[in-house]
């Protein structure tokens, strides 16, 4: 029931955002890392999916073709997480992941504020204990993504600062 409930939370968290167009680009974002989170394992289950289909069709934006495309792109980089499971070790893991995240989720979320933040990474857990088994592999991935959003952010941060502060000469 406990799970249930935070479903429902989430599902309110992604109502809040999208374009009249399709996914917003946090939502587009942080679905697709859920996705490539489900594949760290080396394998996306059905509960892993059936996740993904209702948070994604709880979105704002959500329609035919957003999904299509949402689908695709989450799909890409899955599928390559996916593969890289077999070969690689923890460790490896973790960082290829990471990198797959860079390009979107870090910054999307790193420029989010606290609420948006902890909800992506409730999100991320979510995903995580869908198919009733919170992985090592998983903790570390959360972990070390949310490391690396608050390294960003903290850069941003600073140079915002260093920006205003040239300013005040």
């Amino acid at each position: 029931m406990k799970n249930e409930s935070m479903f429902r939370k989430l599902v309110g968290f992604f109502k809040d955002f999208g374009g009249k167009d399709g996914f917003g680009r946090l939502d587009f974002s942080v679905l697709k890392t859920l996705m490539r989170l489900a594949a760290v394992d080396g394998e996306v289950s059905a509960d892993e999916m059936k996740l993904f289909r209702e948070m994604a069709t709880n979105c704002k934006g959500y329609g035919e073709d957003s999904f299509g495309r949402l689908w695709s792109a989450a799909l890409h980089s899955a599928g390559y997480l996916n593969l890289q499971a077999r070969f690689l070790g923890p460790e490896e893991m973790v960082s290829e992941f990471v990198k797959e995240s860079e390009g979107d989720f870090t910054e999307e979320v790193a420029e989010g504020d606290s609420a948006e933040r902890n909800k992506a990474f409730e999100c991320l857990e979510a995903m995580a204990k869908a198919d009733g088994d919170y992985s090592d592999i998983e903790r570390a991935c959360i972990s070390a993504l949310a490391e690396r959003v608050q390294t960003v952010r903290l850069a941003a941060i600073q140079a915002r600062y260093s920006r205003a502060a040239s300013y005040d000469k």
